[in-house]
């Protein structure tokens, strides 16, 4: 219902720019056609609202403003024609997401939850058929492949074993690496292309592995990549697409039996028409799904930069971010989404409203709420998230986003608890929305392993292993909706995989038709969504066929805070197989998150405040400062703003910890000059902010243009900023170097220097240096450069590991 009441609704902006040549299929048809005014029409459904001059050569560059108020199904029309023919159509369906890929028909989709399932893995649904088995799957399509083997990622690691369970059909597989059978294949004559991300702090000089463990120099030292995937003929268009989001090639190997361990989701899907030959590689782990035909919409978040075609001489593209909100908004009976993350809609957050977390999705998700409240339907929402991201939990990147999170909950059942008071229904905000995260709690066993080492004591470690508790973390990012739709990727629900322009991310909405809107027949995703509640509850009851009911969600509410007081309590008590707790916060009538009563405020075993912390830095991301200073001209890489991040924060906090750099504490901590101060605090009012200070001492790195050096020293030393360098700022440049140096040296003999220096950089003999005569005296001199600019900064190479290896001055 809420469907057919969709407009296309606004102003409609077109822009025709020009046409190619057009070389009709039967030359009497446009006998004379490149000699005759050509002109674009625009339609709505049948009704043409728009039409460009006509043009001889074919160039417009006309904008046109069309008023819209139509149905959402209608259809948009663009035509080039003469008068007396037409050259070309293109149509636009008016509900189309901004997509650069169109909705395929026809394809086989199944869906994995773990990396691999072990036989003994059965959910008590005839529906969830039988195990599934991912990387044995991923296994057989590369040995089967033909032509292509495209592997794209944020990390992957050659020395990965697919197949290790020795039950396994394919025993002959058991034990290969995934780079041996990459390089087979490559042998064979099979294009293996492999794109990785390049983990700038991987630094195998020190033999850093990097911070993200990515295995990136393992993959570069041990396979040769080509970077770039050609389009071949019609031969290759049947490709089996895997999004293994699980795996990321990373060597995780995670068998379900009953235990605990990182949670994750994925699925294959490939076209039935076109690899008939290869299905029997991927055998279908359901038996519902033998018949059916799915819809599939491949989504991305990326713009021109990463991709060098975008639809529609688009920029940007955030077709991820919206498909997630055109499927909230078509949700009827409920939503479950497990993530990453879960942070958005900044605008309407209490703190912290400009950090840039604007993706709408948690707030289409409130307003679908809030839209049923009002309605007196029922729509239940359940979002699983880890407790904590990944990372040290007290680190401040790991307590910001726990704020986000915080501040996120707070603004979604505000606007719930808002609609149940202004409704005058009965309920709670949680009737509705419910947060959940997955953990795991053991007994001991008689057997078990012991580790050869214990922890330092009172660490988080040692916690863990002393109350045997552990969160499970969660690493997917799938949405299902109304168990008709799934969309499922690598993109998380925060900024940086919504934005378009920061992280490039790749995501499929699935359907089967014959299930859309159906509630009465089961899905193939229902089945895995089944499957999934089974893992996390060790649960399969009837009553969860109906997710949107209140005893569903009361059923798992109660589930999940019985669990949490297993897991949070003093006793060991063993949670047996079910890993659902509720996120630990208390949710009042009124829609405001508190802490636990019960509770420190802190997750077990660790001092991480559950409602994080907000930085007084604003939120750095290193890696959109990087490209931002990459394109300045700044040569600074995303490890060294790392450091130069933890150099900031310890000077700016000597004196006033305000997250701002004073004159003063510039001074105390850093240079020992006055007018190097002023270099620094020009123009900012005493103080200046991160991003500046990186910007002004990019002039000390290495890789810095010797134009900027040298102008960077005259400026130190023009004391009194009047262009020139006088014998007075000589004096005081020489005093300054000679106080870096510890030498002591008599009146006489600094007059003599003075002379010296000012005879050989005063060309014009005028008694001062001018800008052209400091350049050619520093290059005729360039020891001057190292005197007058590194060691003005005591810990350079803490802020700039690159000088260690990479500098170029002498000692």
């Amino acid at each position: 219902m809420e469907a057919n009441q969709k407009f296309l609704h606004g102003t409609l902006e077109v822009t025709i720019f020009d046409a190619t040549p057009y070389t009709p299929p039967f030359p009497f048809n446009c006998l004379y056609v490149n000699g005759k005014p050509t002109y674009v029409t625009i339609k709505i459904d049948q009704r043409k609202v728009a039409k460009t001059s006509p043009e001889r050569d074919r160039v417009w560059n006309q904008t046109l403003q069309i008023l819209c108020a139509h149905h959402l199904d209608s259809t948009i029309t663009i035509t080039l024609k003469t008068k007396c023919s037409i050259l070309g159509k293109f149509q636009i369906q008016a509900h189309k997401i901004n997509a650069s890929f169109p909705q395929r028909s026809n394809c086989h989709v199944t869906l994995y939850q773990d990396a691999h399932h072990c036989s003994s893995f059965q959910p008590p649904l005839a529906l969830c058929g039988s195990p599934r088995k991912l990387l044995e799957d991923v296994c057989k399509a590369i040995e089967g492949a033909k032509h292509l083997i495209y592997i794209a990622g944020w990390s992957f690691n050659p020395k990965m074993v697919l197949v290790r369970d020795p039950e396994t059909e394919i025993q002959e597989a058991r034990g290969v690496k995934l780079g041996e059978l990459l390089k087979r294949k490559a042998e064979e004559g099979v294009a293996v292309r492999i794109m990785i991300w390049n983990d700038e702090t991987s630094l195998p000089v020190i033999k850093n592995k990097g911070v993200m463990g990515t295995h990136d120099e393992d993959a570069f030292a041990q396979i040769l990549l080509e970077l770039a995937c050609t389009r071949e003929g019609q031969e290759s268009r049947g490709m089996i697409l895997m999004l293994a989001l699980l795996v990321r090639l990373l060597g995780m190997y995670l068998p379900i039996l009953s235990k605990g361990g990182v949670n994750n989701v994925t699925l294959v899907c490939y076209p039935t028409s076109s690899i008939a030959n290869l299905t029997h590689q991927l055998t279908v782990s359901s038996s519902v799904s033998n018949d059916r035909n799915w819809k599939v919409q491949v989504f991305r978040s990326i713009d021109h930069v990463s991709a060098t075609q975008m639809a529609r001489n688009l920029t940007v593209e955030r077709s991820i971010h919206e498909a997630y909100v055109e499927a909230i908004r078509l949700a009827e009976r409920f939503i479950y989404i497990e993530n990453q993350y879960f942070i958005g809609g900044c605008h309407l957050w209490d703190k912290d409203r400009h950090c840039g977390c604007s993706n709408l999705i948690p707030i289409e998700i409130a307003l679908k709420i809030v839209h049923k409240i009002k309605a007196k339907e029922r729509f239940a929402v359940y979002v699983l998230i880890p407790m904590w991201p990944e990372g040290v939990p007290e680190s401040e990147p790991v307590q910001d986003i726990l704020h986000w999170t915080r501040e996120t909950m707070a603004m979604m059942y505000r606007l719930i608890g808002e609609a149940l008071q202004e409704s005058d229904q009965m309920g709670h905000p949680r009737d509705f929305l419910n947060f959940f995260c997955l953990a795991n709690r053991e007994e001991e066993r008689k057997g078990e392993f012991v580790p050869p080492y214990s922890p330092h004591p009172s660490t988080q470690y040692w916690n863990a292993q002393k109350h045997r508790r552990f969160m499970v973390y969660v690493h997917s990012k799938l949405m299902i909706v109304d168990d008709a739709y799934i969309l499922i990727g690598s993109a998380n629900v925060n900024q940086r995989s919504m934005d378009g322009q920061r992280d490039t991310e790749i995501a499929i909405g699935c359907y089967q038709p014959e299930n859309d809107g159906n509630k009465t027949s089961p899905s193939d995703i229902q089945a895995y969504r089944m499957s999934l509640w089974y893992e996390h509850t060790s649960l399969a009851e009837e009553i969860f066929l109906e997710p949107q009911s209140l005893e569903c969600v009361q059923k798992t509410y109660s589930l999940g805070e019985a669990m949490w007081k297993i897991y949070s309590g003093e006793e060991v008590v063993d949670m047996e197989g079910v890993h659902l707790v509720n996120y630990p916060v208390n949710v009042t009538m009124e829609g405001i998150v508190e802490d636990l009563v019960d509770g420190n405020g802190n997750f077990p075993d660790t001092k991480t405040p559950v409602k994080g912390r907000s930085s007084k830095f604003v939120a750095v991301d290193y890696f959109e400062i990087f490209v931002t200073f990459y394109w300045g001209d700044v040569a600074v890489s995303v490890n060294e703003v790392e450091a130069l991040l933890d150099l900031f924060k310890k000077l700016s906090s000597s004196i006033v910890d305000d997250g701002l750099l004073h004159k003063e504490e510039l001074q105390l901590a850093l240079l020992r000059t006055a007018s190097s101060k002023n270099l620094f605090l020009d123009r900012k009012k005493g103080a200046i902010e991160f991003e500046d200070f990186v910007h002004s001492l990019n002039v000390f790195h290495p890789r810095a243009s010797l134009e900027d050096k040298i102008d960077f020293a005259f400026r130190l030393y023009d004391l009194k900023e009047t262009g020139y360098i006088g014998r007075e700022e000589v004096r005081q440049m020489l005093n300054a170097i000679f106080l870096e140096s510890d030498l002591q040296l008599s009146e006489q003999y600094l007059e003599a220097i003075i002379d010296k220096t000012l005879a050989d950089a005063d060309a014009d003999k005028d008694g001062q240096i001018n800008k052209e005569e400091w350049k050619a005296f520093v290059v005729q001199n360039p020891t001057l450069l190292k005197h007058m600019t590194l060691p003005y900064l005591m810990d350079i190479t803490t802020a700039f590991p690159s000088f260690i290896f990479n500098t170029e001055v002498d000692d």
